[in-house]
C-alpha cells in the first residue's frame, strides 16, 4: 500500500472519529409507556401518539427530537373496566437527538393525538424524562445517563425497568415489565351504555309477566343506539308484541321485562355509536298492576340519570313488589324445613310398611 494511499485511509478514520464524538448511548430500553383506557365494557382498538419535546430551562435545547410516537391499545378490558396497551421510546431515539454540550437536559412526553379522540380523549398526564450527557474519556465520546422520569415533573424520578415482550402488531421487541411500569397515560372512555334491570318480590308477584318500561335518552333526533338482552316477542295484556332492536332518539321507545331479566342500551356495535358520557335519561314503568315498583329501596316508577364514565354506575335496577314480601331467612328456612318433614314422612312410611311385611 502506498503512503498516499496509508494518509487518505488515516484521513477517512479522523473524519468517522470527528462526526462520532456526539454519538450518545442510552440505557437499553428507553421510555417506556402504558397506555390504559378507563370506564370501558367493549374491546378498545385506537392508536395515540406521543412527541418528545424540550423542556430544559436554559439556552441549552436539544434538536433532532422524536416525533409521532405510536401507541396502540388493543384489548378486551379487564375486571375494572381497563383496556391497556404498551410502547416504547427506544434508546435508539434518545441516542439521535442533538446534544449542543454536556449538561442535564430535560424533555416532556406529552399525548398529543388519539385516533378516536371523541371516543378516547387524550390523556392530562405528561412525563419528563432527565438525560445527563457527558464525555467519556475512555472512549472519546459523549455518553448519556438517563436518569429517568418525573410525573408532571414533581416527585421522585421513576427508574427505567427491564423486561421485554413482543408487539403483536409490528413484531418488534418492546422492552418491559408490566409489575413495574411508571409511565402511565389513561383517560376516560367518552362512551358508555346504560343497563336496566327487572326484579320482583311479593307472595301475589307474577314471575311470567313482562313489566313495561318507557325510556328516554337525550339526544340529537335520529341517533339510534343497539338494544340488547330483550325477547324479541313478548306478550303484554294479552297482545303479542315484536320488541326494538335499535333505540332511536327523538321516537317512542319502550322496554319489556320478566323476572330476572335485564337489557342493555348503547352496547358497541359496528355500525351505531355508544352513549356519550353526560348524557341525560330517564326510565319510567308505565303501568303499574297493582304492583309497588322499587329503586334503590325506595318506592317509585321513575328516575332520572346522567350517564357516568363507569357502566357499573349507569345500572337502573326495578323490583316491583306485590302481596307480602317475606323476610329472605324465611324464604331460606320454609324450603329447608319442607323437605325434612318430607324425609321425615318417607322415612316413616318405608319403616312402618317394612313392619307390616314383617309380620
Amino acid at each position: 500500500m502506498s503512503k498516499a494511499m496509508r494518509n487518505i485511509i488515516f484521513i477517512l478514520i479522523v473524519i468517522i472519529y470527528s462526526l462520532s464524538v456526539n454519538i450518545v448511548h442510552a440505557e437499553t430500553g428507553g421510555f417506556k409507556i402504558k397506555r390504559e383506557v378507563h370506564g370501558v365494557t367493549n374491546h378498545v382498538d385506537n392508536v395515540f401518539t406521543y412527541n418528545v419535546e424540550n423542556a430544559t430551562e436554559s439556552e441549552r435545547q436539544a434538536s433532532n427530537l422524536p416525533s409521532n410516537i405510536k401507541v396502540r391499545v388493543d384489548s378486551d378490558p379487564d375486571s375494572v373496566n381497563y383496556a391497556t396497551g404498551y410502547g416504547l421510546i427506544p434508546g435508539s431515539m434518545w441516542e439521535g437527538i442533538t446534544y449542543p454540550e454536556n449538561g442535564l437536559y430535560v424533555f416532556k412526553v406529552p399525548e398529543v393525538a388519539s385516533a378516536d379522540s371523541t371516543t378516547y380523549p387524550l390523556a392530562k398526564q405528561v412525563y419528563y424524562v432527565q438525560i445527563y450527557v457527558k464525555d467519556n474519556p475512555d472512549t472519546g465520546r459523549k455518553e448519556i445517563t438517563y436518569v429517568g422520569s418525573k410525573l408532571n415533573n414533581q416527585g421522585s424520578k421513576i427508574k427505567p425497568t427491564n423486561g421485554q415482550s413482543v408487539d403483536p402488531h409490528s413484531g418488534e421487541v418492546q422492552y418491559r415489565n408490566d409489575t413495574e411500569y411508571d409511565n402511565l397515560y389513561t383517560s376516560e372512555a367518552a362512551f358508555t351504555n346504560i343497563t336496566i334491570k327487572n326484579d320482583i318480590e311479593g307472595t301475589e308477584a307474577n314471575k311470567n309477566k313482562y313489566f313495561k318500561y318507557r325510556v328516554v335518552i337525550e339526544g340529537e333526533p335520529g341517533d339510534q343506539y343497539i338494544i340488547k338482552g330483550q325477547d324479541p316477542q313478548v306478550t303484554f295484556k294479552g297482545k303479542t308484541i315484536t320488541t326494538k332492536s335499535i333505540y332511536t332518539v327523538g321516537e317512542e321507545n319502550y322496554i319489556y321485562l320478566k323476572a330476572g331479566q335485564s337489557v342493555t342500551i348503547g352496547r358497541a356495535n359496528d355500525d351505531l355509536d355508544q352513549i356519550k358520557i353526560g348524557t341525560k335519561y330517564r326510565v319510567t314503568l308505565v303501568e303499574r298492576d297493582d304492583y309497588k315498583p322499587y329503586i334503590d329501596g325506595d318506592e317509585s316508577d321513575s328516575t332520572d340519570k346522567t350517564a357516568g364514565s363507569n357502566p357499573k354506575t349507569n345500572t337502573i335496577h326495578f323490583v316491583n313488589r306485590k302481596g307480602m314480601v317475606l323476610p329472605d331467612f324465611v324464604t331460606k328456612i320454609v324450603p329447608l324445613a319442607l323437605l325434612i318433614i318430607l324425609i321425615i314422612v318417607s322415612a316413616y312410611v318405608i319403616i312402618k310398611n317394612r313392619n307390616i311385611e314383617e309380620e
